[in-house]
């Protein structure tokens, strides 16, 4: 049942997961390479910290994120836009309920889940699956295909 009291708890709880979880990402941003020698090192790197769990996925995907400049960078400059994430999270929830079609909402593990998000799934308006079982990380799609493709399945039918 739903009280003040709680959401106030929850909410907080929330906040202090953010920031925990942007403490992990700093981390993780912080202990990336400038660039690595060969794409087997890049590789090594992604299965080791965890991002991809899965290391054939990672044989496959992880060649076409790095640049050969000399020696090989990471195509993307994820700390770049970081400052800005926590801004366009609440907004992207927002539109992401406007939709006017059946909406199914994917994550690793629930502790992604802002208190707007939060609350429409308990109201119902969106269909919400936690892979967090599944020992995927970041990149499910890679991590669990299998159980991701099922997940799409059940959904569309």
């Amino acid at each position: 049942m739903y009280s003040p009291q709680g959401f106030a708890e929850y909410s907080s709880s929330f906040q202090e997961r953010q920031h925990h979880l942007s403490l992990i990402i700093h981390a993780i941003l912080n202990s990336r390479p400038e660039g690595f020698d060969i794409v087997q090192e890049a590789i090594k790197w992604h299965v080791n910290t965890g991002l991809v769990h899965n290391p054939t996925s990672a044989r496959v995907s992880i060649p076409s994120i790095v640049v050969p400049t000399g020696s090989l960078t990471p195509s993307t400059r994820a700390n770049i836009g970081f400052k800005y994430k926590w801004r366009w999270f609440p907004s992207l929830s927002s539109l992401f309920l406007g939709l006017y079609y059946a909406r199914l909402l994917v994550l690793a593990g629930a502790e992604r889940l802002d208190t707007t998000l939060t609350v429409s799934q308990m109201q119902g308006k969106f269909w919400l699956e936690v892979m967090a079982s599944s020992g995927v990380g970041h990149l499910m799609h890679e991590d669990g295909p299998t159980k991701l493709a099922e997940i799409l399945a059940d959904f569309w039918r």
